[in-house]
């Protein structure tokens, strides 16, 4: 059973022509190195540097634009909160008594801390780096290329595809779930906050969920009669070349010349 998929249209890059394989390596060590690194020089400088890697995957703008939005909604609580953080010891042995002193204390102690900021500061480094690294294997290589890299890396095939049943039928809900949202305005369904909107939006949701699960029993019984004996063959990609070694040697390079360049500057 051969499976490609891909949902979002690439641009062409620079970094589209080098192989799967080593840019995934290449994101892995970086989110390693950025999960490692406590330093403030040593991430800023792996933040700058997946900033350019993303620039030159020129990814496609409105996606991008986003992506961004999405992942800035769901950071910005704690880097607002962080900054306003107190040390407050949290064992409350179980008792609701010792739990409600615990919260006043901690509203009793809320306000800026230094350190507190440092620690916004790094929080932010990390996690948009992280994301970064994340867009960039998005929107340089075809999803089929990272499955198939993924398996080569020596992930095992039952999780792989997990991975890849989930990103296909993720696109399917959320296409199902606008034809449904196009059928309840039709008939004049408008988003208010009441019950029987309430109501409606809870009913649209469970026959949604309903509807999914009668799919993958057909889709599972569908792959049987098909021949699916517990593996799909994903589209093969060639060798690394001598281009995607030296794409991976400058990677490593680059990380240790950061890290070094932040030891020598504290």
């Amino acid at each position: 059973m051969n499976v490609q998929l891909q949902y979002l249209k690439l641009n062409e890059s620079r970094l589209s022509n080098f192989h799967p394989l080593a840019k995934l390596l290449s994101a892995s060590v970086l989110v390693l190195s950025l999960s490692l690194a406590d330093n403030e020089m040593t991430l800023l400088g792996l933040w700058i540097w997946n900033l350019l890697l993303l620039i030159f995957s020129n990814p496609p703008k409105k996606w991008i634009v986003q992506q961004l939005i999405i992942f800035g909604i769901a950071l910005c609580p704690f880097i607002l909160i962080l900054p306003f953080q107190p040390s407050i010891n949290w064992d409350w042995n179980g008792k609701i008594e010792n739990l409600y002193d615990s919260i006043q204390e901690w509203f009793k102690n809320c306000h800026f801390h230094e350190s507190g900021l440092r620690a916004a500061w790094i929080f932010f480094l990390r996690t948009t780096a992280m994301i970064m690294v994340l867009l960039f294997l998005m929107a340089s290589t075809p999803v089929y290329q990272l499955f198939y890299a993924l398996r080569k890396m020596g992930v095992p095939k039952g999780f792989v595809q997990i991975l890849l049943l989930g990103y296909r039928y993720l696109y399917l809900i959320r296409d199902e779930w606008n034809r449904r949202k196009i059928a309840m305005h039709s008939r004049g369904y408008q988003n208010r906050t009441t019950w029987h909107s309430y109501r409606t939006l809870t009913h649209s949701i469970i026959t949604l969920i309903h509807y999914s699960m009668q799919r993958g029993d057909a889709v599972i019984h569908s792959m049987k009669n098909r021949g699916y004996h517990g593996e799909f063959y994903l589209y093969k990609i060639g060798k690394l070349k001598k281009r995607d070694w030296l794409f991976m040697l400058f990677h490593l390079s680059l990380l240790v010349a950061i890290n070094l360049g932040s030891y020598l500057m504290e």
